[in-house]
């Protein structure tokens, strides 16, 4: 895991506080890169939109999600295939 997953994450956490350049060590700036990054008006832009998508989509799939639960806690005709076509992808074999 620390080779797979911490090693890289703390070595772009270091690059991100640096100044390096593709095939140099670089030199500590410190939050120097991130100060630039906010007063960029096209950073603000995708940050904002990122967050109205991620949180809109959040929302419209729980609620569906809880839409199709209530649905299918009632019985109807055909509900056992309704199932099984539900939960026939997780099935598969790969």
């Amino acid at each position: 895991m620390i080779g797979v997953i911490a090693y890289p994450l703390g070595l772009a956490v270091w690059f991100s506080l640096t100044d390096a350049q593709v095939g140099e060590s670089g030199h500590f700036i410190g939050l120097g890169n991130y100060d630039y990054l906010v007063h960029q008006g096209t950073y603000v832009d995708a940050l904002r939109n990122t967050a109205v998508y991620t949180s809109l989509s959040t929302a419209i799939k729980a609620g569906l999600g809880l839409l199709m639960a209530l649905a299918l806690a009632r019985t109807f005709p055909g509900r056992r295939v309704v199932y099984a076509l539900l939960f026939l992808p997780s099935c598969s074999r790969s």
